[in-house]
């Protein structure tokens, strides 16, 4: 099965960034015993279409001392620390890495379970650079079946170890949230769309917990006396509901009235099924 191109920018890219300075040579020898290369060689040619996407999809350029014409390095090796979507790439690769370096340690080494989905997250990332629409089978949480959807790519993001594309359903004309492992069959399309400008996902999620933006609840701030409340701006999604709910009695709902209610509610059915009879 061949390696996602962007697994090839990323590791090429940590590569780089965690030498400091190195040669194409240098490179090639280390892609070579690298578990991607699969006994392929890094070619000059490749090396340098990989540069090129880099600075397109990551915004992340990677330059040619010209006073030897054989070191490579970042620019602006500081300011690459600076972006989150970089910065989480490069850490999530690097300890990939490490860990693919320590087999004999995988006994010793536990993690948390990932849902499946990951597989789109790539053709999803090409799909945006190339503003195309995507068809989609997706089957929700609370469906018994899955849908057909038309989606046109805006964004994607991860939540607690989950990743979601954020986008237009065609059908609806609505912004809509999909998570990657919930999509049963994938298809990229020929047609093209128009990132909107007016839509910023920083700005999407501005007032949000997690991944659900529900457009018909109302943001509410949270204020209370000194040293007991935490003050929020927010929309008290499911996401957020599930989140206090997993502090139990240790923290307390003061406002909005509708929300406390539906805690003191919830509470009282626990109470209620755990009483003796």
């Amino acid at each position: 099965m061949p390696i996602p191109l962007i697994l090839r920018y990323i590791w090429l890219t940590d590569t780089i960034s965690r030498a400091g300075r190195i040669s194409f040579q240098d490179i090639a020898a280390r892609w070579c015993t690298s578990s991607l290369s699969d006994g392929e060689d890094l070619s000059l040619r490749t090396f340098h279409h990989h540069r090129k996407a880099i600075e397109s999809m990551f915004d992340i350029n990677i330059e040619c001392d010209k006073s030897t014409h054989e070191y490579n390095y970042i620019e602006d090796s500081e300011d690459l620390k600076k972006g989150a979507l970089r910065n989480w790439l490069l850490s999530t690769f690097s300890v990939n890495n490490l860990l693919s370096e320590s087999q004999k340690l995988r006994d010793r080494i536990m993690f948390e379970h990932i849902p499946s989905g990951q597989g789109y997250l790539a053709p999803i990332i090409e799909a945006m650079k190339e503003s195309v629409v995507l068809e989609l089978k997706y089957q929700s949480f609370w469906a018994t079946q899955p849908k057909s959807y038309t989606l046109e790519p805006y964004s994607v993001r991860i939540f607690k170890q989950r990743w979601y594309v954020v986008g237009r359903n065609c059908a609806l004309n609505k912004v809509r949230i999909f998570a990657l492992d919930r999509i049963s069959e994938f298809m990229s399309t020929t047609k093209k769309y128009r990132y909107p400008k007016n839509f910023t996902p920083e700005v999407y999620f501005h007032d949000c917990y997690g991944i659900t933006n529900d457009d018909e609840t109302e943001a509410v701030v949270e204020q209370g006396p000194e040293f007991s409340t935490l003050k929020f701006y927010l929309k008290p999604s499911f996401a957020f509901k599930q989140e206090l709910l997993s502090y139990s009695s240790d923290v307390e709902v003061i406002k909005p009235e509708w929300l406390r209610r539906e805690f003191a509610e919830t509470f009282q059915s626990l109470m209620e099924r755990y009483s003796t009879q």
